[in-house]
Parts: C-alpha cells; structure tokens; sequence
C-alpha cells in the first residue's frame, strides 16, 4: 500500500506544480479547480490497486490456497524426503490464513512403517519446508487412498 501512498503524492505534487505553468496561458481558467481535478483523475487511476488488496485480503481470511509457487516449492521438498522411503504422495494443500500458513500433505506409506518412524518422517517433512514460512501449521495425513476421489 505504500507505493500506492507515494504514486499518489508523487502525482498531486507534480499535478499541482504544474498548474502554476497554466498561468497566462488559455487554461488558466481551470486553475480554481485544478486540485479538484487531480484528485478525479489519480482516484481513477488508483482504484484498481486498493480493491485488489480488499480482495487478497478478503481471500485470505475465507482459507484460500496459497499462490501456486509456494505450493510447488512445498510438494518438491516433501517429494526429496521421501524420495528414498516406500511411500508415495498423494496430495498437498498450503492456504495462506492472514500471515501463516497451513499445509496438509497426504501420503501413502507402501510397506509397513512404525509407530516411531511415522514420527520420525512427520518431523523430517516439518523441518524440510517450515524454513519457507515465519509461521507454519502442519498436519501430515497417512492414508491408502488419496483424497477428494
């Protein structure tokens, strides 16, 4: 929002040093209301900005997905930890709830697996992606079947 803040002063500044060039030429009688007109014409030019990050964070408070990038970078780090374990996965999830962020992977072991080593794989897959995020939650599922099918 920032740069929406400073485009704005930028553009009235500039607007508004410039209508004392109008001065003796044939605009000059738009000089009274001149500020009134800048204010129009950046409002015009602006509006697009703040709707946009009304509905980012109208998005992000319903429990959005997470951009697709964070997605991708999530499921190739969950992907090299299992790489060299019997077990496939299924599925990843990362929504984006104000600053934090929730992931959910789903993964099907394909050999039997114990207690200690489901817990041991849940902290591995924790550790590899939780440095992409300042706040992070975390749920891994262990399924035989994917979701959603």
């Amino acid at each position: 929002m920032g740069c929406v803040d400073g485009f704005i002063s930028a553009g009235a500044g500039g607007a508004l040093v410039g209508v004392v060039l109008l001065r003796g030429t044939s605009f000059e009688g738009i000089i009274p209301i001149a500020d009134a007109g800048v204010v129009l014409v950046l409002s015009v030019v602006m509006i697009g900005q703040p709707r946009g990050t009304f509905r980012s964070a109208l998005r992000e408070v319903a429990g959005r997905s997470a951009d697709e990038k964070t997605t991708t970078r999530v499921r190739g780090r969950i992907e090299q930890v299992i790489d060299d374990l019997p077990c496939e996965l299924l599925e990843v999830g990362v929504t984006k709830l104000g600053r934090g962020h929730f992931v959910i992977c789903y993964i099907k072991p394909s050999g039997s697996i114990t207690a200690s080593g489901l817990d041991g794989l849940r902290e591995e897959l924790h550790k590899s992606y939780a440095d992409l995020f300042t706040q992070l939650r975390t749920e891994r599922v262990f399924t035989s079947e994917a979701p959603y099918q």
